[in-house]
């Protein structure tokens, strides 16, 4: 992963994909992100890289927007313009749950037909089993 998202964080790295992506990407984080785990960092980059370039695949013209927020979880939003977004064993959206399952994350989809898609992953702030990442006042 970019050294860009240790030195300066997610929505940091993120808005430099985003200026080289296919579709016009926004990149919104409403509240500063806490420090987070690097493992965390990288789940969540590579997972919204994905999911941008699934948009670029399968939305070509649809402007795409990024929501980052954390609180006991780092949540990632992906949405785009279009809709029809399935859940088929074996093809890209299946990996993308395995991926975020690995890290003890998950993939939540909404894609009524006509859009918008939205993909969001919520990626635990674990250290260990029952350990915080991070402390919420």
């Amino acid at each position: 992963h970019p050294q860009l998202l240790r030195q300066q964080g997610l929505p940091a790295a993120l808005e430099e994909v985003a200026a080289t992506a296919a579709n016009r990407v926004r990149i919104v984080a409403p509240q500063p992100l806490p420090e987070l785990p690097e493992g965390v960092l990288a789940v969540g980059y590579f997972f919204a890289c994905e999911a941008i370039g699934n948009a670029a695949k399968y939305a070509p013209r649809a402007d795409v927007t990024v929501l980052l927020a954390a609180g006991q979880n780092l949540r990632v939003s992906v949405v785009d313009g279009s809709g029809g977004a399935r859940l088929r064993p074996g093809h890209g959206l299946a990996g993308m749950r395995e991926r975020l399952a690995a890290a003890g994350g998950e993939l939540t989809i909404s894609s009524p037909p006509g859009g918008p898609t939205q993909l969001a992953a919520t990626i635990p702030l674990l250290l260990d089993r029952g350990e915080p990442a991070v402390v919420i006042p």
